[in-house]
């Protein structure tokens, strides 16, 4: 929808692919397009807003991106707890329903939902902890190995009824996790690719998050994770991934981002694992989904 119904390069571009015979479906094989996909991810997406994000694709929805970024984060850290925020939606897997607040969709699992824990969002006065400052606060009375390893967000909560955080509430948040060595998901697969004005939602705050689950229109998503980590025979979605002249659109970052221009076009390494310090990582799906 964001590139409106049936867009004529997109639709050229996918007849023509079709005509000639080429793979449509790769599972996690390397094909070109998507090199083309990454290719053009980084020059136009990445590079212009001085992003150092490594992709991998996962399933083919935005729930299979979440669980793939929790694992990451609880992998990298060593840590259970993740924490979410009031109102949120992650999704109805196990892993994302545990991030969920809903308490409907969270009874639909059957099962006790444990290693979460929820904190307020922004301009929440129905909570104990209420503030950044109290957030901070909180964090500071647990030990290292009690401490979440990442905190989950939206920046524009969706379903909990269009709530749009604050830029300041997301930068002081931003420096309270750095502070206390947790990471940050910024979960952008409702509202990313274009839907808030900017590419991605959290452009206009100047953060960078550890960990991005993304979709939307892009239908691959995405994490880098160890291959016996998270797969699927859904993460080779041809089609989605050669469809990348859509991003010319996006070239142009928030004016709170500066802009930079690649000197010469950067090398492409298909993900195959998670390096011995942590890259910031997109996750997609496949539709793709990316976790970034």
């Amino acid at each position: 929808m964001n590139y409106g119904h049936n867009n004529p390069s997109i639709k050229k571009k996918l007849i023509e692919y079709l005509v000639e015979d080429n793979i449509v479906h790769s599972l996690d094989f390397y094909t070109l397009s998507k090199y083309e996909f990454l290719e053009d991810f980084q020059n136009l997406i990445l590079l212009p807003r001085q992003l150092n994000y490594k992709v991998q694709f996962t399933g083919p929805t935005g729930t299979n991106a979440v669980e793939a970024a929790l694992k990451l984060a609880r992998n990298y850290t060593k840590r259970k707890n993740i924490a979410y925020f009031n109102s949120s939606f992650h999704g109805v897997t196990l892993g994302s329903l545990s991030v969920t607040s809903n308490q409907e969709k969270r009874n639909a699992s059957g099962i006790p939902l444990t290693f979460s824990l929820p904190l307020p969002y922004d301009g929440d006065s129905n909570s104990g902890i209420n503030s950044v400052s109290d957030i901070d606060n909180f964090f500071a009375t647990l030990k290292t190995e009690d401490k979440p390893a990442a905190v989950i967000l939206e920046t524009v909560q969706a379903e909990g009824g269009v709530r749009i955080a604050s830029i300041e509430w997301l930068t002081s948040l931003s420096h309270v996790l750095n502070k206390h060595g947790i990471l940050l998901i910024v979960d952008d697969i409702q509202v990313g690719c274009g839907r808030v004005g900017t590419f991605f939602s959290f452009e206009e705050a100047n953060i960078n998050p550890d960990i991005m689950p993304f979709n939307g229109s892009i239908r691959p998503s995405a994490v880098i994770l160890a291959p016996e980590a998270d797969s699927g025979d859904a993460t080779g979605a041809g089609l989605a991934c050669l469809t990348v002249g859509r991003f010319k659109t996006w070239d142009r970052p928030s004016a709170a981002r500066p802009k930079t221009t690649a000197t010469a076009p950067p090398t492409i390494h298909f993900p195959v694992g998670v390096n011995n310090a942590f890259s910031p990582t997109v996750i997609s799906s496949c539709k793709p989904q990316i976790v970034l």
